[in-house]
C-alpha cells in the first residue's frame, strides 16, 4: 500500500492470542527433545495481538549442538508472529550475561528454572551503551527508510516499546519524543480498530522521524558509543558505519530513477545494490574502558559459538553488537 510519499508494507495483521499460544507449543514441542536442551524462557508482553512479536530464548548445556530449525513446523500465521528466530546461548553464557546487560524478566515455559538470573546488579555504564546501540540502530533504519521511501509498517511499530525502554535506560523523561513515542504506542493499540489506520500512521511517522532526527544528534553532542576499534565498519553491503565529530550521514544513488519500479516485486532486492550510505558517528574505542572490552568479548564469543552450534538460531545480541563485534 502506498501514500504520495511513502509506500507501505508489512502491515499488521490481526491475530487471536490462540495463534500466539500454539507457536509456543509447537516451538516448545520441536525442541524439547533437542540434545542438551537445558531450559526455555519466553520474554516481553504480547500486549498487541497482530503487532507483538513472540521472544524465546533456548539456553542449552556447553558442549550442546543442535541443528533443528526451531520454527519449521510452523504455518504462515504462526510464523508471522516471529520477527527472528528462537534465541540461543549456552548455560554458562547465559550466568553472565547480565553482567553485561539490562535486567530481563524471563518467564519459564520449560525445564529447569536457573537460579539467581536477577542477583546480578547491571552497571549504569552499560545500561546507557545498551541504549544508546539500539538508538543508533534505530537512526540508520529510519534514516534508510526515508530515502528508500519504503516502510515495513509493523517493524515500525515494534520498535516503538524497544525506544521506550531505551529512553528509561538513559533516565530521558517529559522531553517531546517521549510524547511521540506514546502516541506510536496508542496508535498500536487501537491499530485494528481504525477506520483507516494509515492515515493516522503517516501522521505519527513524520512526527516520529522529524523529531528523532532532532533528538538523536543531540544527545549525542554529550555522549559517544563504545565500539570495539575506532575503524571503518560495514553494517551491510552498502551501508558503512565511520568515526565522525558529529553524527551524519552520506547518501549515493547510483539508479535515480529507481523509486519509479517500487511497485515491482523485485524494487527491495536491488536497492541494496543501486544506493550506498555512510553514516558517520562520534566513537569511543573500547581500549579506553575494561568492562567495555569485557563485554564485546564476551558477545563475539557468544555470537561465534551460536553460528558454529545452533545455526538455526539467532544469536542473543543486538544488530549493533552482531555487526561490530563478530568480524570473523
Amino acid at each position: 500500500m502506498k501514500s504520495p510519499q511513502i509506500f507501505f508494507t508489512g502491515l499488521p495483521v490481526n491475530t487471536n492470542e490462540n495463534v500466539y499460544a500454539n507457536a509456543i507449543r509447537k516451538v516448545t514441542k520441536s525442541l524439547v527433545n533437542c540434545n542438551g536442551i537445558i531450559t526455555l524462557y519466553s520474554f516481553g508482553n504480547i500486549t498487541d495481538p497482530g503487532i507483538s512479536d513472540i521472544d524465546i530464548i533456548a539456553v542449552f548445556e556447553d558442549n550442546a549442538r543442535c541443528d533443528i530449525d526451531p520454527l519449521a513446523d510452523l504455518n504462515y500465521e504462526e510464523r508471522y508472529l516471529f520477527s527472528h528466530s528462537v534465541f540461543s546461548i549456552t548455560s554458562s553464557s547465559f550466568n553472565e550475561l547480565l553482567k553485561f546487560c539490562p535486567p530481563i524478566k524471563f518467564d519459564l515455559i520449560y525445564g529447569e528454572s536457573i537460579d539467581n538470573q536477577y542477583n546480578v546488579v547491571c552497571k549504569e555504564e552499560i545500561k546507557s551503551q545498551t541504549a544508546l546501540e539500539y538508538l543508533f540502530i534505530n537512526y540508520i533504519a529510519r534514516n534508510i527508510e526515508n530515502k528508500y521511501q519504503y516502510v515495513k509498517v509493523r517493524n515500525f511499530l515494534l520498535s516503538a516499546k524497544a525506544i521506550k525502554y531505551d529512553l528509561e535506560l538513559l533516565n530521558i523523561k517529559n522531553e517531546l519524543i517521549n510524547e511521540v513515542i506514546e502516541e506510536i504506542i496508542g496508535l498500536r493499540k487501537r491499530w485494528f480498530y481504525l477506520d483507516n489506520p494509515l492515515k493516522t500512521f503517516l501522521d505519527v511517522y513524520s512526527s516520529f522521524f522529524k523529531e528523532y532526527n532532532a533528538f538523536f544528534p543531540k544527545l549525542l553532542r554529550n555522549k559517544s558509543i563504545y565500539f570495539p576499534q575506532i575503524k571503518d565498519y560495514n553494517f551491510a553491503r552498502n551501508i558503512i558505519v565511520s568515526q565522525g565529530k558529529a553524527i551524519s550521514y552520506n547518501f549515493k544513488n547510483l539508479f535515480p530513477f529507481l523509486k519509479l519500479f517500487r511497485n515491482y516485486s523485485y524494487y527491495k532486492s536491488i536497492l541494496s545494490r543501486t544506493t550506498e550510505f555512510n553514516f558517520n558517528v562520534p566513537m569511543m574505542s573500547s581500549s579506553h574502558n575494561s568492562l567495555q572490552m569485557d563485554r564485546f568479548g564476551f558477545y563475539d564469543s557468544l555470537i561465534t559459538n551460536c553460528n558454529k552450534r545452533f545455526p538455526n538460531f539467532t544469536p542473543f545480541a543486538n544488530q549493533f553488537l552482531i555487526k561490530t563485534t563478530h568480524l570473523k
